[in-house]
């Protein structure tokens, strides 16, 4: 039987769903965990140029609400995880 996600040594489990039970090798939590990284990274420039977008004065305002609009929308995506997370999670928990 291969180690589940929480056997491996990687960060991994920390970035993991609990509702996933997939159990991965080493190496693919390695590669999982490089692009996580990644992506966070990607995610940090995007929304320093999103940032960007709305705090210059020479941003036309069709652009200013699109970037407004990505910034907003991502909040809601990211306190709706928090929320499931708190609300269905927290109990099981205790």
């Amino acid at each position: 039987m291969q180690p589940s996600i929480c056997d491996t040594d990687s960060s991994l489990s920390s970035h993991s769903s609990p509702f996933s039970t997939v159990e991965v090798s080493p190496v693919q939590a390695q590669v999982v965990d490089a692009v996580t990284d990644e992506m966070r990274e990607l995610s940090a420039l995007a929304l320093k140029t999103l940032r960007n977008l709305l705090e210059r004065t020479d941003t036309p305002p069709a652009v200013q609400l699109k970037a407004a609009l990505a910034v907003v929308n991502r909040s809601l995506q990211s306190d709706a995880y928090t929320r499931t997370v708190v609300t269905v999670l927290y109990p099981m928990l205790r």
